[in-house]
């Protein structure tokens, strides 16, 4: 909560212990409150009284709200590893060599009609039609893509 909070906070608690015909908050106290419950979003303890408020029968304390406000998720950074410039390069090369035993090389899947172009005069003029189509040529010129 900020400190633009603190008039609306005052409200709310003086309204919940009006429900449980509990005195007025006094400043000092409201001040405790308010130091306690000031690492979450005003939303958030509203939804918290309002969840406590549904369940129970006597007045809230500070850590009955704290209990049912939802922590946000905290993750420690992970130091990077510290490692020589030699085992680096020793890891990048284990690397590339995996890969180039496990991937499959990329396919030319227009081969056919490279080979078609190459070698027109042993193919029927609707081959290569098609496959001056495929590798986008009209009167040997690439064609620009209109996609």
């Amino acid at each position: 909560m900020t400190d633009q909070d603190k008039r609306n906070f005052m409200k709310l608690i003086n309204s919940i212990m009006e429900m449980y015909s509990q005195p007025e908050v006094e400043l000092s106290l409201m001040k405790v409150w308010f130091a306690k419950l000031q690492e979450f979003d005003f939303q958030t303890v509203c939804k918290a009284f309002n969840l406590y408020t549904s369940k129970n029968t006597s007045a809230p304390t500070p850590i009955d709200i704290i209990k049912l406000c939802p922590r946000p998720k905290q993750f420690t950074a992970i130091e990077a590893p510290k490692m020589a410039l030699e085992d680096s390069k020793q890891h990048a090369d284990q690397v590339v060599q995996f890969v180039a035993k496990t991937v499959k090389p990329s396919t030319d899947h227009k081969a056919w009609a490279k080979r078609i172009l190459q070698n027109q005069k042993n193919y029927p003029a609707i081959a290569i039609r098609f496959a001056k189509e495929a590798l986008e040529l009209r009167n040997g010129i690439q064609m620009e893509k209109v996609w």
